[in-house]
């Protein structure tokens, strides 16, 4: 789910940074771009993807993220030239330049993939929050239960869930 829901998320602000782009509203794009690598790739979605404790990476989740990290520097590269090249370079052995490379056609975002994820980083936000002033350790173990008329927007997110909350099992 964490990739699919990236992908979506990267192809929903490519399209507004597109649109403000063209309207030359230059620091409502970069806040924006800000906000996708800070807030949704580097706080929820390298969270997501992470292995657990001494396992080693899925090799099609590490490439993938590479992948993304990849279009991230292409997206920063107008306002951050430099940075963004070596960045990108770093990456992989490549033959091709930021400052020459064009962008791919912009594919339209999947909402109800988009909206599953901002549940997921919800539910986890609010138990966080509970856990908090409840004065339960991160690394206690619960049981989750989940009030709902709808279990299958939950169980492509369950994993995710689980181990974001630390729920030795989740109920409904």
């Amino acid at each position: 789910f964490a990739t699919i829901w990236f992908e979506n998320r990267l192809n929903e602000v490519k399209s507004q940074v597109d649109g403000m782009m063209d309207q030359f509203r230059l620091s409502e794009t970069l806040k924006t771009i800000y906000s996708l690598i800070w807030d949704d790739f580097c706080s929820w979605y390298l969270e997501w993807v992470k292995p657990g404790f001494e396992q080693p990476i899925d090799e099609a989740i590490y490439k993938r993220t590479i992948s993304f990290f990849s279009e991230l520097m292409q997206l920063l590269h107008p306002f951050m030239p430099f940075v963004s090249e070596e960045i990108y370079h770093l990456l992989e052995e490549r033959k091709d330049d930021l400052c020459v490379k064009q962008f791919e056609t912009i594919v339209a975002a999947d909402p109800q993939i988009l909206e599953k994820g901002i549940l997921l980083k919800d539910i986890i936000t609010g138990l966080r929050d509970v856990r908090n002033k409840q004065q339960i350790k991160p690394k206690e173990v619960i049981e989750l239960y989940i009030d709902t008329s709808n279990e299958v927007v939950y169980k492509s997110i369950e994993n995710i869930l689980a181990k974001q909350v630390n729920a030795k099992s989740i109920s409904y």
